[in-house]
């Protein structure tokens, strides 16, 4: 059967009367009386719309003297002397980074509704409130940092720059996510290693990474404290890759890799704990484990390196003590796709989009995504989120309590505000 629509949605229920020549009884000729109704319900759609808050501020004067004239406040707003309200800014913001509608387009949806706002007003507005969440995204990385499982993995973005022969470069977003609860984004101008080397120079404990050359320094030099954890996925996908060419010895790797997602897969569906799924891994995946080594270590040297068969077990090879992790703690997870699929809210926005007009633009994009995924991973609605930050930060909430408006902690908030007792007063009619 259909899912009943939600009872949150507001109702309108309208009366359908029996017709007039149905409305006699045919054996005896009475009216009849209602019995009662049969009702079905319809969804309809009502188009978002705008509106328009006239703030006016009240002007008092002593009538006595004609003098010492007053006026209120003014109303704070997310833009000083700007129009926007934080909902609106918060649609904005959602629209192209959430839902991937670039900013032209949004211009031509605005003006169905009457309301002519063109591209540079909206590219001003999306500068004005990133650059106001800003310090939300510094309080994010940083919690993501101290996590006790982080994971990370990068995806490029063109980039409009004037000094560069071909008018455009690649610029590269990073991710970073922390317990699968903080996700943070940062740009960087270029591909070098000293971009993510900069983040996690001080990173203590698991990095789950899928095998970027640039991360290797963090766990070999003096005094290293993370500790890498391998990705299984990416290195199923080598061996997938070698199937694909016709080397059917890879099918061997492929099932010895996907006995040990078995595990984690029924483990799951048992709901066992991290110490369960741990010691459930330590029986039933190691013997996969060892013997995918066996296998690796007595096909090697009949496998020519560059083939590519030869180039996945190289790749495994190289990062089997990484691979290893997951039978030391069972709250590793076997592979990097959380912090792939932060990739993939990039990779639809930018077919949409296409480019960053500068590596500031980039940088506020960074902040936008960064505060979306993370309401995302955390079940937060993104656009009641943004709306409500935004009027808080605009109305001076203290840099102090900025931990309060992050999104985890948001929603327990307004969780308890929507569970507490309604004052009679307040009760909406």
């Amino acid at each position: 059967g259909r899912k009943p629509l939600p009872a949150s949605l507001p109702r309108e229920e309208r009366v359908l009367p029996v017709p007039a020549d149905k409305r006699s009884c045919t054996l005896c000729g009475s009216e009849k009386s209602c019995m009662g109704y049969e009702r079905s319900e319809v969804l309809e759609f009502i188009p978002a719309g705008f509106k328009v808050i006239v703030n006016a501020q009240e002007k008092l004067v002593c009538r006595a003297c004609e003098g010492d004239i007053v006026i209120a406040p003014s109303a704070d707003k997310p833009i000083e002397g700007g129009r926007p309200g934080p909902g609106l800014l918060a649609q904005v913001l959602v629209a192209k980074y959430g839902e991937h509608i670039p900013l032209h387009r949004q211009s031509q949806i605005y003006k169905r509704y009457g309301v002519d706002l063109s591209v540079s007003t909206l590219v001003d507005w999306v500068a004005a409130s990133t650059d106001m969440l800003a310090p939300l995204v510094v309080v994010i990385l940083n919690e993501a940092l101290i996590s006790y499982v982080l994971q990370s993995d990068d995806t490029g973005i063109c980039v409009l720059d004037r000094d560069h022969p071909n008018g455009a470069k690649r610029g590269h977003f990073w991710f970073y996510v922390g317990d699968k609860k903080w996700s943070a984004f940062v740009y960087t101008p270029n591909w070098k290693a000293e971009g993510p080397q900069a983040v996690l120079a001080k990173r203590k404990g698991w990095l789950l990474i899928d095998g970027y050359a640039g991360y290797g320094v963090l766990f070999t030099r003096e005094g290293a404290t993370a500790v890498e954890v391998g990705c299984w996925a990416h290195c199923r996908h080598y061996f997938f890759d070698a199937l694909a060419t016709g080397d059917d010895r890879a099918a061997v790797a492929i099932a010895f890799i996907g006995q040990i997602f078995l595990v984690d897969h029924r483990a799951k569906d048992e709901g066992l704990g991290h110490e369960e799924l741990l010691l459930r891994r330590q029986r039933d995946a190691a013997p996969a484990f060892q013997k995918l080594g066996r296998w690796m270590a007595d096909l090697s040297p009949h496998v020519p390196p560059k083939s590519s068969l030869g180039q996945a077990i190289g790749y495994a090879t190289r990062r089997w003590t990484a691979l290893s992790r997951f039978l030391e703690d069972g709250r590793l997870p076997l592979h990097n796709g959380l912090s792939e699929l932060q990739a993939r809210l990039v990779a639809v926005g930018r077919k949409n989009y296409l480019f960053a007009g500068s590596d500031k633009g980039a940088e506020r994009a960074a902040i936008a995504y960064t505060l979306i995924s993370t309401c995302l991973l955390n079940n937060v609605e993104p656009w009641a989120y943004l709306r409500d930050v935004l009027d808080k930060l605009a109305s001076g909430w203290p840099q102090s309590r900025l931990a309060e408006l992050l999104p985890p902690n948001w929603a327990k908030h307004h969780a308890q505000q929507q569970s507490s007792p309604t004052p009679k007063s307040l009760v909406p009619l």
